[in-house]
């Protein structure tokens, strides 16, 4: 038996099925901050997580290593955890009840490689868990849209000494998820002195930017994107004087 008394002595399944989404972390992560951890995690002897391995890694991905209380069992009794912070007619454990099943229906991506390769070299019976049309097109499916797209680390940001830029402060990773698909930001590949990089691409184009802004509903009376595609690259909207009036870009 491991000795397990923090998050970090646990080990992640290295052959999870469940590739995850980010739309599934981003949620996740959110769902630790606000009502911390709700469910138990399950792991073998070893410390190896048998289930769980999400709420791992979003505990890890958000710094935080707490310690684990370890209950040992055979399967044989039911494993409650029972939170003497919340009460069921309080609206945050209402939340957390559905946040703990939304977050499994957004964060599941099947690697079917994997669930093959479960079947066939570790002897596992998995084809009982689906009707034998429901495995034959998860599988097809899988197929069809050929192998997942490589997971690389974003790239760190650079010093950029000739650019004007923005920073924009996202509170949780469900906005900057949100954030992502506004502006369609997206793992890129470029070639910077001979080098291949590739990484989230948080430099976007002013124009594009502008686009997005002037199309979302934030911002009353800019029903049209013109003025943001003819905008002179080195325009830009000033802030009023009053935090509580609003004005669009104008024409330089």
């Amino acid at each position: 038996m491991k000795p397990l008394k923090t998050v970090s002595d646990l080990v992640a399944d290295p052959q999870n099925a469940n590739r995850g989404t980010a739309r599934g972390r981003a949620v996740l992560e959110t769902s630790v901050r606000r009502y911390g951890f709700g469910r138990s995690v399950l792991a073998d002897k070893y410390g190896r997580v048998i289930a769980g391995n999400k709420t791992v890694e979003a505990a890890t991905s958000i710094g935080q290593n707490p310690d684990v209380i370890v209950v040992e069992s055979t399967g044989d009794q039911l494993v409650v955890v029972q939170r003497t912070d919340l009460d069921l007619d309080d609206p945050r454990a209402k939340e957390l009840a559905v946040a703990d099943n939304r977050t499994a229906e957004l964060g599941l991506d099947w690697n079917t490689q994997e669930l093959q390769r479960m079947e066939e070299d570790g002897g596992a019976d998995l084809k009982q868990f689906w009707r034998v049309e429901e495995w034959e097109k998860l599988i097809a499916a899988a197929t069809a849209a050929g192998p997942p797209p490589e997971e690389v680390p974003g790239m760190a940001l650079q010093p950029f000494e000739e650019y004007n830029y923005l920073m924009v402060v996202c509170k949780n990773s469900q906005d900057w998820q949100g954030l992502c698909d506004q502006l369609h930001i997206v793992k890129e590949s470029v070639v910077l002195g001979g080098a291949r990089k590739v990484g989230l691409g948080r430099v976007i184009s002013g124009e594009r930017l502008l686009e997005a802004l002037c199309k979302s509903s934030s911002l009353p009376g800019n029903g049209s994107t013109s003025s943001a595609r003819t905008r002179s690259p080195s325009s830009r909207a000033r802030p009023s004087a009053s935090p509580k009036a609003k004005r669009t870009p104008t024409e330089p």
